[in-house]
């Protein structure tokens, strides 16, 4: 890199421009750059699969570890470490079998050889394997109604309904 100086004061007097200057910077300096891909931002699953996938891009030249930080028991802990990404993508595969049904929290932290690191900034997902449970009120089965309008009732129990289909 190559600087110099001007000096100006407060009469507007310029100086002459210093001596220019060079320095040299060795090694990497510049942190990792990470960029969270999956599960996407506040996703809700709701899946039978107790295996989530996280993945994160990480650019740099010379990644060593890439953590997987995650609140799945209440404090941030390290859940995995990877020092061995694909095209630059880290992947970690996590059994959250023992999990319930709530939000959660995750990051990705990354080093560098020459001990730059760089994290991702947390991401939330909601986990949901509990299937809607739909309770029919009305009409009552095999009832008859002298109407020419039906009212259809139901009760749904669930945390994220996406739609209702009447049949």
């Amino acid at each position: 890199y190559s600087w110099y100086v001007q000096t100006i004061d407060t009469g507007l007097a310029k100086s002459d421009w210093s001596a220019r200057q060079s320095f040299v910077t060795t090694g990497d300096v510049d942190k990792p750059n990470v960029t969270l891909q999956e599960p996407s931002p506040n996703n809700t699953f709701h899946t039978t699969n107790p295996y989530f996938i996280f993945n994160a891009s990480v650019i740099d030249v010379n990644p060593n570890n890439v953590s997987l930080y995650a609140d799945f028991n209440g404090t941030l802990i390290v859940n995995e470490t990877n020092s061995s990404g694909i095209n630059s993508n880290y992947t970690f595969t996590k059994n959250l079998t023992n999990l319930n049904d709530s939000l959660y929290q995750w990051y990705i932290y990354a080093c560098d050889d020459n001990s730059n690191c760089q994290s991702s900034g947390s991401r939330n997902f909601y986990l949901d394997r509990a299937y809607p449970i739909v309770s029919l009120i009305s009409p009552s089965n095999s009832s008859t109604s002298t109407s020419a309008s039906v009212t259809f009732e139901y009760n749904v129990s669930d945390t994220d309904i996406a739609n209702c289909s009447l049949i």
